[in-house]
C-alpha cells in the first residue's frame, strides 16, 4: 500500500510517528494490548532487520481474532505472540510471531516519490509505502490474508490521519 503525504506533513513528522511503536500497534484494529518485554538472551537474526545498526525491541501483543464476526465479541478467539520491531532511517520494520505457524513481517517506509519536485526547484515529495509478507500453513492462508488485508488497510488510513491530527497548524515546510 502507498500514499503520497499531504503538503502540510513532512517526511521527518511521519517518521517520528513510525518511530513511535505504539502509534502503529494502537492502530491496528485487531490488537486489545501490547507491552514491551525485554531483548531474548537469544536475539532474532532475521534477515528483514538487516540494514540498521538500531537495536530490535521486543514486545507482546494481545489480540481478539474474529471466527464467528456475526457474535461479537462472543465470537472472537483471543491469542497473544511476541512481535519484534526495528527503527531505520526511511521508518520501520516489525515481525510478528501469531499462533499456528503465522509469521507477519512488515515495512513501514517514507520514500520519495521519483520525479516529483526534483530539477524544478519544486519541494520533493513524499509517500507513505506499507508492504508485508505472510508465512503460514497454506490452509489458513485465506482466513490469515483476508483478516490482515482489512486490519491494514484501517490501520494504513488510520495512522495517516492520526499524524495529521497530531501535526495540524501551520503547513511545514
Amino acid at each position: 500500500m502507498s500514499q503520497p503525504l499531504p503538503p502540510s506533513l513532512t517526511r521527518a513528522q511521519v517518521l517520528s510517528a513510525l518511530h513511535d511503536h505504539s502509534t502503529l500497534m494502537s492502530l491496528q484494529p485487531l490488537v486489545t494490548s501490547f507491552e514491551k518485554t525485554p531483548a531474548p538472551a537469544d536475539p532474532d537474526t532475521d534477515p528483514h532487520f538487516s540494514g540498521s545498526s538500531a537495536p530490535l525491541v521486543y514486545y507482546t501483543i494481545k489480540e481478539s481474532i474474529p471466527i464467528l464476526p456475526f457474535l461479537g465479541a462472543w465470537g472472537s478467539y483471543p491469542i497473544s505472540f511476541p512481535a519484534i520491531f526495528q527503527d531505520n532511517e526511511e521508518g520501520t520494520k516489525s515481525k510478528a510471531l501469531a499462533a499456528m505457524g503465522v509469521t507477519v513481517r512488515n515495512s513501514w517506509a517514507v520514500r520519495h516519490i521519483e520525479g516529483k519536485g526534483e530539477g524544478d526547484g519544486g519541494q520533493q515529495e513524499w509517500e507513505l509505502v506499507e508492504d508485508a509478507e505472510v508465512e503460514c500453513p497454506g490452509w489458513l492462508m485465506p482466513f490469515v490474508r483476508g483478516s490482515m488485508e482489512k486490519a491494514h488497510r484501517e490501520m494504513f488510513g488510520g495512522f495517516m490521519d492520526r499524524v495529521m491530527a497530531t501535526n495540524a497548524g501551520p503547513q511545514a515546510t
